[in-house]
């Protein structure tokens, strides 16, 4: 955590693929799993990361449902006294069952896996009837530690055309970010977190004439360490430390950075090297990583 970041994102899923497998495989040894699941994961990280909040990314819509996945993430906040949190992310590349390949659809089976995910960590008898998702009495006892709930985030998908971000899909899954999650993520181009800041605005004025907190989301925005690009790659757009100083500029309130665990950084015995080979290549990483927080800390 001394690079700058707040939380660590366990992704888990699936564990590798095709000539990654292989690499690990024969790099190890060992048999490369088909699966990694990422509460596992983040609870075994409880030991080495001591001084921040360790996060689970579920990958919708095959990962675990909404209410199991936020029970299990309760245990994982009880077991580390308030240290944990989530995000949801649509990986799905199919529509939602029973709908028509829609990206409103999608934006509603993200609102509703919101709605269950809140209901799950904060109502003491849970329900909640939707398109998609049903729950009734999910009952999750003991809370979660920490004070106002733990961080919930929704990966919101990328490259949502202007005249879409009005369907009806979007604006429930505004409507729900708006009273049941803590932040949008979305991707690194600057137009695309401005258009997100915008929805947030709007929705969170809507809620306050309805009686509402009117309190909006805040947005964080994705990008990852590789050289050629972030989220959404734009031409001229530069390294990842332009990428983070243009996002801040742009209204990201923060940044969520992804190393690319499956890259090859060279070769060794024959082999191809994972991204982070030894001590002088972990100080490298660790200095490009801080150097993506440094708008905010200005």
């Amino acid at each position: 955590m001394k690079v700058g970041a707040g939380v660590v994102w366990v992704t888990g899923g699936p564990a590798a693929s095709g000539r990654a497998r292989e690499v690990a495989a024969a790099a190890t040894s060992l048999t490369v799993p088909l699966w990694c699941d990422a509460c596992t994961i983040a609870a075994g990280g409880l030991a080495f990361v001591d001084d921040g909040v360790l996060g689970v990314v579920s990958g919708l819509p095959g990962d675990r449902h909404p209410a199991v996945l936020a029970r299990d993430v309760t245990t994982l906040d009880v077991l580390s006294g308030g240290r944990a949190a989530v995000v949801l992310r649509w990986v799905g590349t199919q529509e939602p069952a029973g709908s028509t390949c829609d990206l409103q659809a999608v934006c509603t089976y993200l609102g509703e896996a919101v709605a269950v995910c809140r209901a799950v960590l904060q109502d003491e008898d849970p329900v909640f009837e939707g398109r998609y998702l049903h729950i009734a009495g999910a009952v999750n006892r003991p809370p979660p530690s920490r004070t106002g709930g733990l961080p919930l985030l929704v990966d919101v998908p990328s490259g949502i055309p202007e005249p879409a971000s009005r369907g009806p899909g979007v604006s429930y899954l505004l409507r729900q970010v708006a009273v049941g999650a803590t932040a949008i993520l979305c991707s690194d181009d600057p137009r695309e977190i401005a258009m997100w800041r915008r929805l947030a605005v709007d929705r969170a004025g809507m809620l306050m004439r309805d009686g509402g907190t009117g309190e909006m989301p805040r947005i964080f925005c994705r990008t990852s360490l590789e050289e050629d690009g972030g989220d959404t790659p734009l031409a001229g757009r530069g390294g990842v430390a332009t990428r983070a100083g243009a996002a801040h500029a742009a209204g990201a309130d923060g940044i969520v950075v992804r190393l690319r665990g499956d890259s090859p950084r060279g070769k060794r015995d024959g082999v191809d090297a994972a991204v982070v080979s030894d001590a002088s290549d972990a100080e490298r990483v660790a200095e490009r990583l801080s150097s993506c927080f440094d708008p905010w800390r200005r």
